[in-house]
């Protein structure tokens, strides 16, 4: 099970992605129900992989085996943020170098952009309890 779930998180990050390019490649009329799909798509794809990779980083952690239900989601949200910080980092350096197009520099950004809900969804789980 923990397999198919990294490998679900992963199959969603590259859907993102892939809205992401298909959105930028294809030039939709402004407000067309193919861009306002698309975009819901990608908005969908982006935060099903956020809330899979929280649910996926909670399963990593349980071998830590911390009683504390308070204490075990704080660990959990800064670990996600150390993981989500080091992949956004690089993801930065890559969609700021010449070596990418723009369509590749929208796609990593919608992945950085999901990796920044998912900080956000780690931490709001840790302040609700």
């Amino acid at each position: 099970m923990f397999t198919v779930m990294g490998t679900v998180c992963f199959a969603l990050g590259l859907f993102s992605a892939g809205t992401t390019r298909v959105l930028a490649h294809f030039e939709f009329e402004e407000g067309s129900m193919q861009e306002r799909l698309c975009e819901l798509t990608n908005n969908w794809t982006a935060m099903t992989f956020a809330w899979c990779l929280l649910s996926f980083s909670r399963w990593v952690c349980l071998p830590l085996n911390i009683t504390d239900e308070t204490m075990n989601r704080v660990v959990i949200a800064l670990l996600v943020s150390t993981f989500a910080f080091a992949i956004i980092t690089l993801l930065d350096f890559l969609s700021d170098g010449d070596m990418t197009s723009v369509e590749v520099e929208k796609a990593l950004r919608e992945i950085i952009l999901s990796l920044g809900i998912l900080v956000g969804f780690s931490w709001e789980q840790s302040f609700d309890k």
